[in-house]
C-alpha cells in the first residue's frame, strides 16, 4: 500500500491502528461508494449529478476504479456479520472502468439527452495526486457488476432504467430489480428467438 495523498494516508492510518487493537475486525474497502443521500460536505453524489446535469459535462477519463453502489455493500457487510467473517474485504462492485465511462453509462441507462466530454486529469489543475488505477478485485461472496450495481441504485430512486447492453456484465438475460426483470439489448435477439420456439411448440412463453 502506497497512498499517494493524505485523504489515502489517513485510512491506512486507520486500518493498522484496528489490526494492532484487535484480531477481530472487519476492514471493509470499497472503491468510488455511491448512494442515495451522497457526501454532506460535498452535496449529491456523482450518479444524481450526472442524473440533474443541464450542461456538458466534462468527465475524466485517464483513472480506472470500482463504482460500487453502497446497497449492495449493505448486503455484503450484512452476511459478514451474520458469518463472524474477519479480516480484510474488498467490498467493491465487480469490474472497473473510468469516471468517463460511467457517467456515459449512466447517461444510456437513465436515457439523457446530454453531452458529455472525456478529459485528462491534469488538465483540471488539482493541488493534489490521486492514483491512475484504484480499481479492487473483489474478495466478499457478493460483487454484483457495476453495471448492476447502477440498474439498482436507478431503480431504487424511482428512475427509469433504459434497457442495457454490457459485454463485462453477467450472462443472464436480465437483471432482477426486487421483481421486476430489465431484459438486456444484447440479448433481445435471443429471447424472441426463444418466444418462437415456444410458439412452435404451442407453449406460450411470456416475459414480464
Amino acid at each position: 500500500v502506497a497512498p499517494l495523498n493524505e485523504y489515502g494516508r489517513s485510512k491506512v492510518c486507520g486500518e493498522q491502528a484496528i489490526m494492532n487493537t484487535t484480531d477481530n475486525y472487519i476492514i471493509g474497502r470499497v472503491s468510488s461508494l455511491y448512494g442515495g443521500n451522497g457526501i454532506s460536505n460535498q452535496g449529491p453524489c456523482f450518479v444524481e449529478k450526472v442524473l440533474n446535469a443541464t450542461d456538458t459535462l466534462r468527465i475524466v477519463d485517464d483513472q480506472l476504479m470500482n463504482p460500487t453502489y453502497a446497497g449492495h455493500v449493505a448486503i455484503g457487510l450484512k452476511h459478514l456479520l451474520n458469518n463472524r467473517v474477519s479480516g480484510i474485504i474488498h467490498m467493491n462492485n465487480a469490474g472497473c472502468c473510468s469516471w468517463y465511462e460511467f457517467a456515459c453509462k449512466i447517461k444510456e441507462m437513465a436515457g439523457l439527452i446530454i453531452d458529455i466530454e472525456p478529459i485528462r486529469f491534469e488538465s483540471l489543475s488539482m493541488s493534489y495526486k490521486t492514483p491512475i488505477n484504484s480499481s479492487m478485485g473483489s474478495n466478499t461472496f457478493y460483487s454484483p457488476h457495476w453495471i448492476s450495481g447502477l440498474a439498482h441504485y436507478l431503480y431504487s430512486r424511482g428512475r427509469i432504467c433504459l434497457l442495457y447492453t454490457s459485454d463485462a456484465a453477467d450472462d443472464l438475460l436480465c437483471v432482477d430489480l426486487g421483481g421486476r426483470r430489465i431484459i438486456k439489448k444484447k440479448n433481445i435477439t435471443k429471447i424472441m428467438t426463444f418466444r418462437l420456439q415456444m410458439q412452435r411448440r404451442g407453449v406460450g412463453a411470456r416475459h414480464k
